[in-house]
């Protein structure tokens, strides 16, 4: 009995050693997830300050910080280091290659508060630091003729009309002397941006003077906001040069810097009408954001009921709709997407991505006599219309709602919503999103096979689930997609509503080059969607093997090898009480491997489940 106890009592100390270090290694995981927050230091200006900063750093740089940079560390907690979030703070003259190792932690610090930062302003403000120490401590420490030059800018990309300035940052540290002569008293500088947009601007660029001004021997850190609203679209530079006060240059050379920005044309669709009547044609002009050069536009128009077209294509996207006198009188819904130049596009194959999603989409009417109201309130998509279920966290359903005219003055202080059906009569508020974006991105993972329904209204901005409402008028149409089982080799869309084959809008049949929306069109990012719910018997094994049976399996079966122990221990040389602790311990052995195989198990039920058509 007392090697019991002994063997008892040792295993025990080994739940418990592996406990312990296990909630110290959680601890440790939390504990080396970077922080700062950015305040005024005691002594004045604004800091980084970073709890627990040796965790980032190696024990050398650590010491070093702690050695030659001690006033940076907090007095009342010697773990948190405050660093200067100004350049201006630091001497580049003092940085040598002595205190090289603490110079490379405080980089590591402030490349972290870089990769972390919670604002654009601190982001460039560590990226500043981080440029200038390692320049000067890959020159070997400073010496007279250094001199620092830095130019940087908030943001490389804009659209056209940004009425949001491009930030400008400049730096210059000048040389305390060159060729043995003291440096002047004060220097110039000019600011220049190219006048021109262009693919590859260049030093041979045409270039426009932004700002000049004069500045003393100390250098100078300033920040100049450049208007962009009227830019055109295309690549610019920006360059700026250092002279003397004379305006002529020194050390024999040029002193400058420069820097790109991007002004873009968002992706955008035009259509010449609103409404049109059979027979009329349609011109399209397109916008595609970053469309590569040997990428051509390719035009589709859908027939009303769920299936789509190819009409035109080109290099220009200036493109055109003939429709004909048989075409539906109904809203179309026009599209252009991209491929590469000379690929042919059809609605002849299954295979994944041989159609792309359409990027920019408007709607048009056709009406008998091509009068009607120019502007739908709210219409709805969904791309594919028929779709295997998925697999989980990859959303394979587009759901959009399209509000064309979401500038009218009736709409302000408006949101769209989109509802699904719950497939007993209800419906249930998925997601919101504002006028001009509003879509839902549906995993259908842990979806119920069979038809789901989708509509989109409009309603006050900002409600909850419990006070929208899903009969608030205006609203669209009620639109479906058909979910099949995974495994299934065909999905066909469900029959619209005067639609049983897709008729092709321009030639009036059912032979033109289609697009099925069953095409998948790759993975999408998920904004929002269907989370895994307990609709099906796969849903609720998902959850009750996810979150309730380890955990309650793993506890129960670590109770009882601890209260076997225990009974051992404490039975006195009762063989009774000794055999009843065994047996815990036994059966807590064994519910530690019914945890561990309880995927494998309950993966098993489902898929047989699923098999005779329960799941």
């Amino acid at each position: 009995m007392k090697l019991y106890k002994k063997i008892t009592t040792i295993a025990l100390g080994i739940a418990f050693s592996i406990l312990g270090l296990f909630v110290l290694g959680i601890q440790k995981s939390y504990a080396a997830d970077f922080e700062y927050s950015r305040n005024t230091s005691t002594y004045g200006g604004d800091t980084f300050a970073i709890p627990g900063f040796g965790d980032f750093i190696s024990g050398d740089q650590e010491s070093a910080i702690r050695e030659d940079f001690s006033l940076l560390i907090d007095k009342n907690n010697k773990d948190l280091i405050r660093i200067p979030v100004d350049l201006a703070e630091y001497d580049m003259a003092d940085i040598s290659r002595d205190q090289q190792t603490a110079w490379e932690g405080l980089l590591t610090l402030y490349q972290l508060v870089s990769d972390n930062a919670k604002t654009t302003e601190d982001g460039t403000a560590a990226d500043k630091i981080v440029f200038m120490i390692s320049d000067t401590l890959e020159a070997g420490g400073n010496n007279d003729e250094d001199y620092d030059i830095y130019l940087s800018l908030d943001s490389q990309t804009f659209t056209i009309g940004s009425e949001q300035p491009l930030n400008i940052y400049m730096d210059f540290i000048p040389p305390t002397s060159y060729s043995g002569v003291p440096s002047p008293s004060s220097y110039k500088y000019k600011l220049l941006v190219s006048s021109n947009p262009s693919n590859n601007p260049s030093e041979t660029s045409d270039f426009r003077t932004i700002k000049e001004d004069s500045f003393g021997s100390a250098g100078f850190s300033t920040t100049v906001p450049l208007d962009i609203s009227s830019y055109s679209a295309g690549w610019f530079m920006t360059k700026m040069i250092v002279t003397d006060n004379q305006g002529k240059n020194f050390l024999g050379k040029e002193l400058s810097t420069s820097n790109y920005f991007q002004v873009i044309q968002p992706s955008g669709i035009k259509l010449d009408k609103e409404v049109m009547k059979p027979g009329d044609t349609l011109s399209v002009s397109a916008v595609i954001e970053d469309r590569e050069s040997n990428q051509e536009c390719f035009l589709y128009v859908g027939d009303g009921y769920g299936t789509y077209f190819k009409q035109d294509h080109n290099a220009s996207c200036q493109l055109a709709w003939k429709s004909s006198t048989s075409t539906a009188a109904t809203w179309h819904t026009v599209a252009v997407t991209t491929t590469d130049a000379g690929e042919k596009i059809t609605g002849t194959t299954n295979k994944p991505g041989v159609v792309p999603s359409p990027l920019v989409s408007a709607m048009v009417n056709v009406t008998a006599d091509g009068t009607g109201n120019a502007v739908p309130t709210i219409g709805i998509s969904i791309n594919p219309s028929a779709v295997n279920q998925g697999t989980y966290g990859t959303p394979n359903v587009t759901v959009k709602a399209t509000v064309p005219n979401p500038n009218d003055a009736n709409l302000v202080g408006k949101e769209c919503y989109i509802y699904m059906g719950d497939n007993a009569g209800g419906w249930l508020l998925k997601t919101r999103g504002s006028l001009t974006n509003c879509q839902l991105q549906w995993d259908t993972s842990y979806s119920s096979v069979g038809l789901h329904g989708f509509f989109a209204n409009i309603q006050a901005a900002g409600l909850s689930e419990a006070e929208a409402n899903p009969n608030e008028e205006p609203k669209s149409e009620v639109k479906y997609v058909r979910v099949c089982e995974k495994e299934a080799t065909s999905c066909q869309a469900p029959t619209q509503p005067g639609d049983d084959t897709g008729t092709d809008p321009e030639t009036g049949n059912n032979e033109g080059e289609a697009f099925n929306p069953t095409v998948n069109v790759g993975k999408l990012k998920q904004l929002s969607g269907l989370k895994p719910g307990l609709d099906t018997v796969e849903g609720i094994f998902d959850l009750l093997l996810a979150n309730i049976f380890p955990l309650l399996i793993g506890l129960l079966a670590f109770s009882s090898i601890v209260y076997g122990g225990f009974a051992i221990i404490g039975s006195g040389g009762d063989s009774t009480k000794a055999e009843k602790g065994k047996k815990a311990i036994i059966y807590g052995v064994i519910g530690i491997f019914v945890a561990i195989f309880s995927y494998a198990i309950i993966a098993l039920v489902v898929s047989i489940l699923k098999k005779i058509g329960i799941a």
